[in-house]
């Protein structure tokens, strides 16, 4: 049977595909990972490591100061409730013993993390706290402000611990 001078069936076929379609390799198959691709996986994780450690950090502490602040809540209710019976003059309200009868008890424990007890800063009323090691020895105060109608908070700190206090602006500003 002629068939127009081919001689088999893999006569057009290119040699290297009749090698490569039999089983013949002239190339080992890749086995692994080579060291290059190895490095740069190492290289993007030390990379994202290098960011992500530093900024969960941060967030740690700032997480702590949160809880700080949330615990000093029964003595900005105190201070709150007296401002707004006395009219709103703040110097009647800055000690503990002014602030017994709204349910301040005479000695204030100190916050899980702070270095002492809050303290109550005489004729303002503003409440300080000293944060320990964990709170990056920060300090804060929280000073009322009252209009007779809204007694609000405003938060003071160094401007090296603003980052960690939601809300907090550094000292004199």
């Amino acid at each position: 049977m002629d068939c127009g001078g081919i001689d088999s069936p893999n006569s057009q076929i290119p040699n290297s595909f009749q090698r490569f379609s039999t089983g013949e390799s002239e190339m080992n198959k890749q086995q692994g990972f080579t060291l290059i691709e190895l490095m740069i996986v190492v290289a993007i994780i030390g990379i994202l490591a290098a960011i992500a450690i530093p900024a969960y950090q941060d967030y740690v502490v700032r997480a702590k100061w949160a809880d700080t602040l949330s615990s000093t809540g029964s003595i900005k209710t105190a201070i709150s409730e007296c401002i707004n019976d006395q009219a709103g003059v703040i110097a009647n309200c800055d000690t503990i013993a002014k602030l017994e009868p709204y349910g301040l008890p005479q000695t204030l424990s100190a916050p899980k993390y702070a270095s002492s007890a809050p303290t109550i800063a005489a004729t303002t009323a503003a409440i300080q706290i000293s944060g320990g090691t964990e709170l990056k020895t920060c300090n804060l105060t929280a000073t009322p402000a009252s209009n007779h109608q809204l007694i609000t908070w405003g938060l003071t700190t160094t401007a090296s611990c603003v980052k960690y206090i939601k809300g907090a602006t550094p000292n004199g500003s």
